[in-house]
This record gives structure tokens, sequence and C-alpha cells, in this order.
């Protein structure tokens, strides 16, 4: 059985690339690695690197909690990691030109010229990926909102979802070698269920809910 993944990438409160990144046409999301660094001989090196490029080839879902907007988006992954263009530079540069404000926040907290700004933005990469769905945090279950403060996706900038909670929770074989728990599970069968609106995707997310709350007794 091989199931989707799903990733979180961590947006700071104060991050002024992901709104440019979800309106301004690039096609997907911005990454703070380098292509150098994400097809590293030892990716472990590289932290989530190894992760992002994991995603990259294998496909599944990114998840962003957007503290400016309150919203949780969810992203399908649609192609692997690439490098920055001319014309990728040329957005980021004329996004921030709309916005004096903007700017302005970018030299107080990098204290570097646009040019540079604009330099250190393309050393990263883009993930290709389509936003499918956004959701008010305020509509989601606690257990689910409560990932936007869970340690071990904050410790890090790109990370799996299958894996959390695996200190105190069951976990089952969804890939060769790869197993997800069941808190895991009970957040993809959630947004699975949002995203089809289907009867048996809600019947899903109901029998992996009972399972979750029964091993938690």
């Amino acid at each position: 059985m091989t199931l989707n993944k799903y990733y979180r990438l961590k947006v700071g409160a104060g991050d002024s690339l992901y709104p440019l990144f979800k309106t301004e046409g690039f096609g997907g999301l911005w990454t703070g690695w380098s292509v150098a660094d994400i097809h590293a001989t030892n990716p472990k090196s590289k932290g989530d690197a190894k992760f992002i490029k994991e995603a990259s080839e294998q496909g599944g879902y990114i998840l962003v909690w957007d503290r400016l907007d309150q919203k949780v988006a969810v992203w399908r992954i649609n192609g692997r990691i690439r490098k920055f263009t001319a014309r990728d530079k040329v957005l980021v540069k004329e996004h921030f030109e709309k916005d004096e404000k903007k700017w302005n926040a970018v030299k107080k907290q990098n204290k570097e010229s646009e040019d540079k700004f604009v330099d250190w933005v393309a050393s990263g990469t883009i993930i290709p990926a389509e936003k499918v769905l956004e959701i008010c945090r305020s509509s989601l279950p606690a257990f689910i909102d409560s990932l936007s403060v869970y340690r071990y996706f904050n410790r890090g900038t790109f990370r799996p979802l299958h894996v959390i909670n695996k200190e105190h929770d069951l976990a089952v074989p969804i890939s060769k070698g790869v197993h997800e728990t069941f808190y895991a599970a009970l957040v993809r069968h959630f947004f699975e269920w949002i995203m089809s609106r289907s009867e048996k995707a809600f019947s899903s997310y109901l029998e992996i809910q009972t399972k979750f709350y029964s091993c938690q007794g």
C-alpha cells in the first residue's frame, strides 16, 4: 500500500516570501535550500533538504500555516525542484517594488541592498506545486491546528507528517520501510475528506478517528 505523503513547510509570522510565491505565478513554493544541498551525496548532513528531495521525487502534499491570513493551505506537488530563472528574479524584485514598506522591512531585517536580497532568494529553489485547498484555521479541529506549534515541525523548515507523535503512538506501514502513526493518518484523512468531499473519504476519516482515540484511552 502506497499513500500520498504530507509535509509541512514552515512559514514565519513575518515571512515576506510566502505571500509572494502564493500569488505571483511561480508555479510552486520557495525553499531556502540550494540544488547542491538538496542533491548532496550525504543528504543527512543537510538537514531538511533530504525531505525536499524526497517530496519532489515522490510527490505528495505540502501543508502551510499562513499566519498572516490565519489560514492553512494544501499544495499538491507536481514536479521536481528547479532553479530560479531570470524571469523569476524579475518577479521577486517587481513584487517588492510594488510595496515600499515591504522593501524597507526586508532591508531592515537583512541589512542588504535590493539586488543582494533578490540574489539570496534566487540561491534557493522552487518546488513545483499548486494550491488545491485553503481553509480558515478557526474551522480546523484543535488536533490539527495545534500542529502550528508542534515542536518537531518548528525545529525545521520542511518535514514529513507521517512520523508525528511516534514516541507515543502506534504506526502502520504505508510503503516499503515507511510507517505512519495514527495521529498522522488522522490528519491526512481529514484533509483528504475535505478535498474530495466523498462519503468514502469521510468514512475513512471516522474509522481512523475511532482507532486513534481508542489508542489514546
